[in-house]
């Protein structure tokens, strides 16, 4: 019967099993029921380097311009006792890092995704944009009704292209190789990092095709968007293999 007529991008279980093949370990064909020690290893690493990867932003989980809807209006009493109505942004669930989108409008915008200080009244506070310039739970509801962002998403495994699945399996099996010892099966696996690294940023990597300029003025002047610089967030838990 044909073994190689029916390929698929590669599994969980295969990218563990690469990893285990590496130190000389027997497969597994059960991640879910797994319990010896060095498989458990294997997949703590492995969701480590997805974790690491993904954070570097690529086309495939990048978003731009990305619309976020108020989930509610409040009313901001500042020190001088003026009152203000806010549009309260909360970051989308699968957020890992992002910057605001450079528009007229949200140029001077200085946010951050942290836990809010009044909204809602009465409780512990929940996570939002937190507007750090004016140093209040939103934006002024008068002049934005939308915030756009650009960001960084978490994608679950096997969501991700081949291109990316490859450099993850490569790169894990080298880091997992060092952990248990084995020197000479990391330094054979080097080759295959800078190798998959390279397609990976060939094909998914966000890059200004006509020129290597990180500024906003020369977006402007050439209508294409410079390399993104993001904020990091971790009030986000990271997605285990497929979550």
């Amino acid at each position: 019967m044909p073994q190689f007529s029916s390929l698929v991008a590669t599994t969980e279980t295969e990218a563990v099993n690469e990893m285990l093949a590496a130190i000389g370990e027997a497969p597994i064909s059960d991640l879910d029921t797994a319990t010896h020690p060095d498989v458990l290893t294997a997949i703590t690493v492995v969701k480590r380097v997805i974790r690491q990867v993904l954070l570097e932003g690529w086309r495939f989980n990048t978003e731009l311009g990305w619309e976020v809807s108020p989930t509610t209006t409040y009313s901001w009493t500042d020190t001088d006792g003026q009152t203000t109505t806010l549009n309260v942004f909360e970051p989308p669930s699968d957020l890992m890092a992002f910057q605001v989108t450079r528009t007229s409008a949200q140029k001077d915008l200085r946010l951050d995704v942290r836990s809010s200080r009044k909204y809602p009244a009465g409780s512990g506070g929940t996570t939002i944009f937190y507007d750090y310039g004016e140093n209040r739970d939103g934006l002024d509801s008068d002049g934005f009704d939308y915030l756009y962002i650009d960001y960084v998403r978490f994608v679950d495994f096997t969501s991700l292209p081949q291109v990316a699945r490859t450099y993850i399996v490569a790169r894990a099996t080298r880091e997992f190789a060092e952990s248990m010892g084995s020197q000479s099966a990391s330094v054979w696996a080097e080759e295959d990092i800078l190798r998959a690294y390279r397609r990976l940023k060939r094909e998914e990597g966000i890059v200004d095709r006509k020129n290597f300029i990180d500024n906003w003025e020369a977006y402007g002047i050439l209508g294409a968007r410079p390399r993104q610089s993001f904020i990091s967030t971790s009030q986000h838990d990271s997605p285990n293999w497929s979550s």
